[in-house]
């Protein structure tokens, strides 16, 4: 029980840091401006400002984010980086959910969601043949729209 505690807790700790990170790129991506505002990434999530202060710290301590001034964050090199990744999972997960698992735009991003996190390299490999992605994928929800 302890051992499967454990694990679950740490699962919770990584797929959080990977939702912070994903929530400051898409801010910048959308902002097209790299100082993050903590009330920026407290409105894309159902976080407490306290609990997005708890995980910058935390990424501040792995290297992900610098504090700027205030409460204005930025993604640092490594952090840019991971966060890339956890991003270019999501939607090629959420690609793959709206092509080939018939998932309406409006409701992919809960199920990419619940897998993103758990996705190989072998089948992040698979996905990005299939898909033809060499990218991070547009957004999937902006693809829906156009389509």
């Amino acid at each position: 029980i302890i051992v499967t505690q454990l694990v679950r807790f740490q699962l919770n700790r990584r797929v959080s840091m990977q939702h912070l990170l994903r929530a400051m790129w898409e801010t910048v991506e959308q902002k097209r401006e790299a100082s993050i505002p903590i009330d920026e990434i407290v409105s894309r999530r159902s976080w407490t400002k306290v609990a997005v202060l708890r995980l910058l710290k935390r990424a501040q301590r792995k290297g992900y984010v610098s504090k700027r001034h205030g409460d204005v964050w930025l993604l640092t090199e490594e952090g840019t980086s991971v966060a890339s990744r956890v991003v270019r999972n999501h939607r090629l997960w959420g690609v793959y959910l709206i092509n080939y698992a018939d998932i309406a735009p409006s409701h992919v991003d809960r199920d990419a969601d619940m897998i993103e996190h758990v996705l190989g390299r072998d089948l992040v490999a698979k996905l990005e043949l299939l898909l033809d992605a060499t990218k991070i994928p547009q957004s999937p929800h902006a693809i829906g729209v156009t389509q």
